[in-house]
């Protein structure tokens, strides 16, 4: 099943809070003039805001828009 999540253009590099099917994801978005926009994701228990050394389950991910996350 498709998911929409709503994050904000405005802020170039920002990390946004959403619960897919009962689990909370953090969502590290950031705009590179190079290759456009990436997503990174993070489960709930390691939060990027609070220590950017984490590890994210999957990271810097190219989105396109109206194109697919994963393939």
């Amino acid at each position: 099943m498709t998911v929409t999540l709503n994050i904000s253009g405005d802020n170039p590099n920002q990390i946004s809070q959403f619960i897919i099917e009962g689990v909370n994801y953090y969502f590290h978005t950031r705009w590179n003039t190079r290759m456009g926009w990436s997503i990174s994701i993070y489960d709930n228990s390691s939060n990027p805001a609070k220590d950017p050394s984490i590890t994210p389950l999957l990271g810097g991910l190219k989105c396109m828009s109206n194109g697919l996350l994963t393939w």
